[in-house]
């Protein structure tokens, strides 16, 4: 194993997290960011270039990597613009005067190229899987709004939906600049890294994703540009070898199709969606911890449903799932009463069609108890609902 060899960057960067948790908690977190963030990183690069030369290891084909990650960036803009048409689009939250394009992009892009610059650094000055972990792991740290997470800690909602849009992503697109610049510098994980900034910061639209969404294409588009980038890089090596790979692109098509379909699937794109079963009200058709997957039901459907039938039906912001025990309509509009299997009484509030999510199509037993994990966490206490 690599011995991990120590840097007096370690020591700036835990200094550098450190205060920026101290300016925004008790000073001016805009006049960090804005101004002494940029500052720091231009200087921590100039201090780097001076002792290193600019030289942070030697790369092979690096020519060529650079091309196939230029093509991977360009291609994940136009992936990310594209989808706009399937999640409509909102109106980009920066401002597109000049003025306001070259301050942004001195407060967000100058940081940037300062952790990929001292990335590479670390990175090539450290070898093995430990080290590199290590690294990684401080990174992720130095990105970290450490303040806005601690202010969603009273908030369970928010502090799930954070975590979920936030920092999933900053996980795996950290693993993936890590992959970058151990294959290649900081030269490719600039590549990457600068190009998108730049357009969310000239592009005058984005696509309207919700957490759930926003944080699954952050994660699904890391993971595909490390597949797709290992494989060629992988491909240029043995050619130089002069060695045929005898795998080609296509092995990976089944995992990253069942990754896809994953994906879309959780995301509610089909007819049928999951939902993880956080009570035990409906003992014994299924209880605490299981997966529930639910049929979609449109206008028709919902005024036929019958008694008996398990339904899901929002109520106050959360899913509960259900079986019908009667209906009725008053002044023209349909009512269901709901009732769980293993409660003593019935729901206390009828159900409406508009509350009405899905019918119950089938339960899996137990995979659905990660889910339960982290509600319990957040909320301290066993739910009384289901939560998708």
């Amino acid at each position: 194993m690599s011995k991990f060899r120590f840097n007096i960057l370690y020591v700036v960067l835990i200094i550098y997290i450190i205060s920026s948790f101290v300016f925004s908690n008790f000073i001016s977190s805009k006049v960090f960011f804005q101004i002494i963030s940029p500052i720091f990183w231009i200087i921590t690069t100039l201090v780097i270039c001076r002792e290193t030369g600019n030289n942070h290891g030697r790369f092979s084909n690096l020519d060529e990597n650079k091309k196939t990650i230029l093509i991977l960036t360009l291609f994940y803009i136009i992936i990310y613009y594209l989808s706009g048409l399937v999640f409509t689009y909102a109106r980009s939250p920066y401002s597109h005067k000049i003025t306001v394009i070259l301050i942004n992009s001195f407060q967000l892009l100058i940081p940037i190229i300062g952790i990929e610059y001292a990335r590479s650094y670390v990175i090539n000055e450290n070898k093995g899987f430990l080290s590199h972990f290590l690294i990684t792991l401080l990174f992720i740290i130095v990105e970290l709004d450490i303040t806005t997470l601690l202010s969603y800690t009273s908030n369970n909602s928010q502090m799930f939906e954070y975590i979920g849009y936030n920092i999933i992503p900053l996980v795996f697109s950290n693993i993936l600049y890590t992959y970058l610049v151990k294959t290649g510098s900081y030269r490719l994980s600039l590549i990457y890294r600068l190009i998108i900034e730049f357009s969310y910061l000239v592009v005058p639209i984005m696509p309207s994703f919700d957490w759930f969404m926003k944080g699954i294409f952050a994660i699904l588009s890391s993971v595909i540009v490390y597949i797709v980038f290992r494989y060629y890089s992988n491909r240029v090596v043995e050619r130089d070898k002069k060695k045929r790979k005898k795998t080609s692109l296509f092995t990976y098509v089944p995992f990253l199709s069942v990754i896809i379909l994953f994906v879309l699937f959780m995301a509610g794109v089909f007819v049928y969606e999951p939902i993880a079963i956080l009570s035990n009200s409906m003992v014994p058709v299924f209880s605490r911890g299981d997966v529930v997957i639910y049929r979609k039901l449109n206008e028709k459907d919902l005024q036929n449903l019958q008694v008996n039938t398990i339904i899901v039906y929002s109520r106050e912001g959360q899913a509960v799932v259900h079986r019908i025990v009667n209906k009725y309509y008053k002044k023209g509009t349909l009512y269901y009463v709901t009732k769980g299997d293993a409660n003593e009484s019935n729901d206390m509030d009828p159900v409406e069609t508009d509350q009405i999510i899905g019918s119950y199509s089938k339960s899996i037993k137990y995979i659905g108890f990660p889910t339960v994990w982290l509600d319990d966490i957040f909320k301290h206490q066993e739910a009384k609902v289901e939560i998708k």
